[in-house]
Order: structure tokens, then sequence, then C-alpha cells
């Protein structure tokens, strides 16, 4: 009996061994495969590319990323720190409406706000009614880098706000406290204390807006930005240079990691910042003056982030609601929905295999080989976009195998590039559970598959939710992937919603849009759930 039990225990553990390690070299391969894309002949455009247009890529990847961060780091860190040091009217509410602009596609923004300052639209308009100031008078280009910078750091600076938020909520608490006890201003403690000590959790949320920045396209081919994810849609739709576009796609993929390996030096440091005393701070009442100057402060990025954009998207909805081909809408809502779930149910199941494979196999190597695996979510859609073309191309030609324009592409590379977005949630709530309750059970009689389905998924469900919700949301909000591999026809939310912008019809996607920030908020409430005042 012992000896049987060991057996299939021991060939149980085999097969989610082998099943990981597949599942990783699968998700790993099509990437991998854009490195020799090197030895590829590539079309006239590489020489007009490198000749002229490869600096103007790099030059404004560079100016985005450097503005857009910085803007990001005013909007989020501040308020990040009044809403976790001080009491005053609405922060409360403020603590998780600070988060809302992430439910924003930042092409959507990039739509919004440029409708809003293009000649003639409502910004000029309401200026001439009520001021009675011309057009010509105050009118500016509103389709330059610098405009884009602030416009779609309002929807990126989230990421650093929660990153920033968790440092100044829980770390540190007694380097702050002995400040306290000496007599230090709070400005000096925020100063020579809590941003120090915050510089990991800075950084980590800097990585994410960049990740995001180079991963845009929409934004940046409405405002006529030329980058490298715009130059590989050029090269490709517009040259049919595919090897060119894979030139492109290596070099942003260079870039990506230089982003990715900046931020695991700083991870690496987080070790010697997160010790001491974690208790909860008590938070200072301030008065009417502090309030006044914390609250706007903190509704100033909110207000340019969620409330003037989804006003401006629901004005737009209701004035052409009318008009609105309803057929073409409700296949685009269907199409959407399912492809965002049926590719988020697949990361899921694929990332908890990845999971039981490492728990049971317990190699290093093999942990490495799933870390790596999970490493998509750092790489721009674009990116995976080629190098799935690439791939699938070798295939064909050795193989016969035909990929192209179906929707197991499309999910495929979903699975890709959002990997690890269901992959961290399920793996840290596991790494808590431990393996006593699967070894127990497993000891008691039950097979690997029972083990896991009737013991451990019942206790992993909050995780595996919150995995596939995340997971659903980035789906909806993903252009660049979408764009390139969709199948002939098939439309999206953000595909249609994409199309009547870039036709000048910022108006009639109005209602897609809507759509897409409607979705995508539901994470925000589980957020806020999680995150309610105690």
């Amino acid at each position: 009996m012992g000896n049987s039990f060991h057996i299939k225990w021991k060939s149980s553990s085999k097969l989610w061994l082998i099943l990981s390690i597949i599942f990783s070299l699968v998700l790993l391969i099509p990437l991998g495969s854009i490195f020799l894309s090197i030895f590829e002949t590539v079309g006239d455009g590489w020489s007009e590319i490198f000749d002229g247009l490869l600096q103007t890529y790099l030059g404004n990847t560079l100016i985005l990323a450097f503005g857009v961060s910085f803007c990001c780091l005013m909007f989020a860190v501040l308020p990040a720190w009044l809403i976790a040091n001080y009491r005053f009217p609405f922060s409360g509410s403020l603590k998780w409406m600070m988060v809302l602009p992430l439910s924003i596609p930042t092409y959507i923004i990039a739509f919004l706000y440029g409708d809003i300052f293009s000649f003639g639209g409502e910004f000029y308009l309401l200026a001439e009614q009520i001021f009675g100031i011309g057009i010509k008078t105050i009118y500016f280009d509103i389709f330059k880098i610098y405009y884009l910078i602030p416009i779609l750091s309002s929807v990126l600076y989230p990421y650093i706000y929660l990153t920033c938020l968790d440092s100044f909520e829980n770390s540190n608490r007694s380097h702050i406290e002995s400040a306290e006890l000496m007599g230090k201003s709070r400005f000096t403690i925020f100063r020579k204390i809590a941003l120090p000590l915050s510089r990991p959790a800075i950084v980590s949320g800097l990585f994410l807006v960049n990740m995001e920045l180079l991963n845009d396209y929409g934004a940046m081919d409405f405002f006529g930005i030329q980058t490298f994810t715009t130059g590989i849609f050029r090269t490709w739709f517009g040259l049919n240079d595919l090897g060119t576009a894979l030139r492109l796609a290596l070099i942003l993929f260079s870039i990506s990691f230089l982003f990715i390996y900046i931020e695991r030096i700083f991870r690496r440091q987080a070790k010697y910042y997160e010790e001491g005393n974690h208790a909860k701070l008590t938070k200072t009442r301030i008065g009417f003056l502090g309030s006044l100057i914390a609250i706007i402060i903190c509704f100033i990025p909110v207000t340019i982030g969620f409330l003037f954009p989804i006003s401006k998207l629901i004005y737009n909805a209701l004035t052409t609601y009318h008009s609105v081909d309803y057929f073409e809408y409700t296949v685009a809502m269907m199409n959407t929905i399912f492809l965002a779930f049926a590719a988020a149910s697949v990361i899921v199941i694929i990332s908890i295999t990845l999971i039981y494979g490492e728990r049971t196999g317990k190699f290093e190597s093999l942990s490495r080989l799933i870390s790596l695996s999970t490493i998509g979510y750092a790489i721009p859609g674009a990116i995976i976009a080629v190098s799935m073309l690439y791939f699938l191309s070798g295939l064909k030609t050795s193989f016969g195998i035909f990929g192209f324009g179906t929707l197991i592409v499309l999910i495929y590379a979903y699975n890709i590039r959002f990997m690890a977005t269901a992959y961290s949630p399920i793996k840290s709530a596991t790494d808590k559970l431990g393996m006593n309750s699967y070894e127990t059970s497993r000891l008691l009689g039950l097979g690997n598959l029972q083990a896991i389905w009737k013991v451990e998924l019942p206790v992993l469900q909050p995780a595996i939710l919150t995995a596939m919700l995340v997971a659903v949301v980035e789906i909806l909000k993903e252009l660049p992937l979408t764009l390139i591999l969709r199948p002939f026809n098939y439309e999206t939310l953000s595909t249609i919603a994409y199309q009547y912008a870039k036709n000048e019809m910022v108006k009639d996607a109005s209602i897609y849009s809507l759509s897409i920030v409607a979705i995508s908020i539901l994470p925000i409430i589980f957020f806020v759930k999680s995150k309610k005042e105690k």
C-alpha cells in the first residue's frame, strides 16, 4: 500500500513537472526566436529607418520616458504620503479614487484630450462663449510630445502611487517614529527618511509606468509621435517588411531589458529598507488650510486622469447614442468578452500548472525557467506580436502549420504577455498556504488532482478570482497585440474605438471606450475592499 502510494505520488509529481516545463518552453520559444531575426534579410525600409528615423525613435522614447516618469512622480508620491500619514476631509475616498485612472487605457485618454483641445474643440468653444476669447488668440497645437507627457502621466501615475502608498503605510515605521521622538517635522521626515527608504518601491512603480509607455501604440499614433512601437506597425502594415519590424522589435526588446535590469537591482536592495517595526502609524489631523491644500494636491491627478475624462465620455455617449451601430457594438462586445475570458481562463490554468509543477518539482533550475516564462508582462505587445509572426512563419515553412489570423494565435500571444498577472497573485497565495494541507491530503489517500481540487483550490479562490479579473482587464485594454494578430474582420471594443479615433470620429468611439472603462473598473472595487481602513 505504501509503495503503491509512493509510486502514484511520484508519477503525478512527474506529470506536473513535465507540464510545467512544456508550458514554460511554449511561452518562451516565440520570444527567444526574435534573436534569430538578426540573420534575416531586411527590406529597403531598414536603411531608411537606420539613416534617419532610428534616432527619432530613440529620442522620442527617451523624452517620453523621462517626462512621464517625472510627471507621474509629481502626481503620485506626495498624495501617497499625505493619504498615508494625515487625516483630512475625503482622505478615505481619495485613497481609492487615486487608483481609478488605471481603468482608462492610454489611447482612450489621448483620444479624449486630443479632441477637447483640437481646433474647434470644447476648450476653445467654452473660452469664446464664457470669456469672449477668440480661438486664434489662445490656440496651441495639442498634438506635440510635451503635451502628451502629462496626458499619459494622468493615467499611469497609479502604478507609483500604489507602491508608494504601501511603502509609506507599512514599512520602516521604527525609523519614522524615532525621528518624531527627536522632534523632526513631518516634512523633514518625508524628505530625509521616507523618500530614501521608499526608493525600491518608487523604482518598482516607475518600471511599470515605463513598460506601459513602451507598449503604447494608440496614443503615439493618434498624436503622430514616432516611437519604436509605431515604427514596428509602420514597417509591418505599411511596408509589409517583417525583417525590419523584427530589427526594431529587437532594439525595443533591449531597451525593455535595460529597464528590467535596473528594476531588479533596486528590488535586491529592498530587503535593506524593509526591516524594523511595521506597526501602523497614527495619522495626524490637519487644520482647515492644510486640509484644503491636501485635497487640492490629491484631487488634481484624479480630476485630470479620471473625473474629467469619464464625464467627457459619458457626455459624448449620450449625444451620439442614436447614431451607434448597435449590431456592430453588440458583436464587438461579445467578441471582446469572449476573447478576454477565454484567454484569461487559459492564463489562470497554465499559471496553476506552473505553480504546482514548481512546488512538486522543487528544482532551482525549474524555478528560474518558470520565472523567465512569466517575463512577458515586461515586454511590449508589439514585440510579442512580431515575434509570434516570425515564429509561426518558421513553423509554416518547416511543417506546413497554418496559424495566422486565428483566435488560437491571439490567445497564445495573450498568454505570453499576461502570464505574470495571474501567476503572481496565485503564487503569493500558494506560498502563504504552504505544502502541509497538500501533503496531508495526499497521505489520507486523495489523488494529486483530488488534493488540489478539493483541498487547495477552495482556499485559493480569492487569489484565482483576482488573477482572472486582472488578466481580463489587461486583455481588454491591450491594443498592439490585438491589432496585429486578430483574425480578419474580428473587431473588439478597443480596435473599433481606435479606428474611429484614427478617422477623427472620437465622439463615435465614446460608447466603445466607455464600455472598456466600465468593465476595467471592476478590479478597482476589489482593491477598495482589500484596502479598507480598519
